[in-house]
């Protein structure tokens, strides 16, 4: 957000506004996926992982407030949809292993944030620019979500009988 309000010369009323942008897209995918989950048994991750990796370059080429409230508006879907898979999913794998599970999950999840931060941090101090790193981690999100895409599904029972017989805690 510091590299938006420059690059667009925002005051911090539009930043907050923009910010609210991509609240009000977390919520409301929050809020259609838990649904959509319920009736259609569908797994929301890679939808959000596929969205995140599309609008991420969009983040650093926006070039006024309401493009990038726009986008930062879809990416809050994106992220509100893997915020909730990332809470479905081991609920799903709990019933079916009798393991806790949720902790493995949030560890994980917290642990890829940080390196990611840490990441761009580094990669920000050595003068990179926001669109050539945005352009790198797109590709790697979109490998991370298609190759753990077939192990997300947990309704199926191939998933279950995998997860069962895993020895370890936090792969599944």
């Amino acid at each position: 957000m510091p590299l938006a309000k420059e690059q667009l010369a925002t005051d911090d009323r539009m930043l907050g506004l923009l910010l609210l942008c991509l609240g009000t897209g977390s919520v409301i995918a929050m809020l259609s996926t838990s649904v959509s989950n319920a009736v259609w048994q569908q797994a929301p991750y890679p939808r959000g992982g596929v969205g995140l990796a599309i609008i991420l370059p969009c983040l650093a080429i926006a070039d006024t407030p309401v493009r990038l409230g726009a986008t930062l508006f879809a990416f809050g879907v994106s992220l509100g949809s893997i915020d909730v898979a990332m809470n479905i999913h081991p609920i799903e794998l709990e019933r079916a292993t009798g393991r806790p599970l949720m902790s493995g999950f949030h560890a994980q999840y917290s642990i890829g944030e940080f390196t990611g931060s840490a990441a761009v941090t580094s990669f920000l101090s050595l003068q990179l620019g926001s669109l050539f790193l945005t352009v790198v981690c797109s590709p790697l999100v979109t490998i991370a979500t298609v190759s753990a895409w077939p192990g997300l599904l947990a309704t199926g029972s191939r998933q279950r009988d995998h997860c069962l017989s895993c020895p370890f805690a936090v792969c599944c």
